[in-house]
């Protein structure tokens, strides 16, 4: 006898707190990582960091018919991508640090994304999502 599908949590919406969003920081000069690392834990900015390659690197090294227009390009030791579940107040603290300490051209691209629903956080950051959902979660 097949037993009853059992519903899934349904997401925890961002209710009566800071507006959460995904920041995502492109770090190309990897001899700065750990000063903006830094900056994001003293800031109380949680994260992940992915190595990352451009395009251009991929095909110099995957695809032989590319490696002429490649040899032109600056070689790059590749990038980390620093992804960061927070609130918009921080982001705001992390784009004044960025601004303030590391030189333009060497700044990391920087970005965010709205964050609707949340299944699955547990930080501090995010009370509502320590709460039950509906029927008692």
């Amino acid at each position: 006898m097949a037993e009853a599908a059992t519903p899934a949590p349904e997401p925890v919406a961002n209710v009566g707190s800071p507006k959460r969003v995904l920041m995502v920081l492109i770090v190309g000069n990897a001899g700065l990582l750990d000063d903006i690392l830094t900056g994001l834990l003293d800031m109380g900015a949680p994260g992940t960091v992915v190595e990352a390659r451009g395009l251009m690197s991929l095909l110099r090294e995957e695809m032989p018919i590319f490696s002429g227009l490649a040899a032109m390009l600056p070689e790059t030791s590749g990038s980390r991508v620093v992804l960061s579940f927070t609130t918009s107040d921080v982001v705001e603290q992390v784009f004044v640090f960025l601004t303030n300490e590391i030189e333009q051209k060497n700044r990391p691209i920087a970005f965010t994304l709205p964050v609707d629903a949340v299944l699955g956080d547990q930080s501090e950051a995010s009370p509502a999502a320590a709460e039950p959902g509906p029927g008692g979660g």
